[in-house]
């Protein structure tokens, strides 16, 4: 487990084996989300994963996909 501090501005530095395990450089973007009590943070989806996710999750006359592809 590791700690951060909270700035002023409200930001945290990520651990840099936490960096560096999830592949983020400077000016890289990442995903944030909430979860009960804990924020969770990942790499943003690559397209190719985006793809691989969305192959049938909309079928044809369907209006609502049955899964969230970026989860």
């Amino acid at each position: 487990m590791w700690e951060a501090t909270l700035d002023s501005k409200g930001r945290i530095m990520l651990p840099k084996a936490f960096r560096e395990t999830l592949g983020l450089e400077a000016g890289k973007r990442v995903r944030l989300y909430l979860q009960g009590n804990s924020i969770i943070v990942t790499p943003p989806v690559k397209p190719e994963e985006f793809m691989e996710k969305m192959k049938g999750c909309i079928k044809e006359g369907s209006a609502i996909p049955k899964v969230d592809p970026l989860n």
